[in-house]
């Protein structure tokens, strides 16, 4: 059985985040992303699911909550950061 393992880092990314991108993250299940809201400096890190229909994204916060998130406002507050996993193949 081939290793697996999470890998994370920064993206080189440019807006709009798309539904395209969100589905390629997920390809081996769920992924974490740093969101920023405008006007604070520190991150939040939240599990991602989805996309849904290509206009939502699942998010299940750590705080206790799990939302569909537009994927627009989505994109607005991904600053780069993922984490993903990584099978190995």
């Amino acid at each position: 059985m081939p290793p697996h393992r999470w890998e994370g880092g920064q993206l080189d990314l440019d807006p709009p985040i798309t539904a395209r991108l969100v589905k390629a993250l997920s390809r081996n299940g769920t992924w974490a992303a740093q969101l920023i809201p405008e006007g604070y400096r520190d991150g939040h890190w939240v599990v991602v699911d989805g996309p849904f229909d290509g206009e939502t994204v699942g998010v299940r916060d750590p705080a206790g909550s799990s939302y569909h998130m537009p994927l627009q406002e989505f994109g607005v507050l991904l600053r780069n950061m993922v984490v993903v996993f990584e099978t190995g193949e």
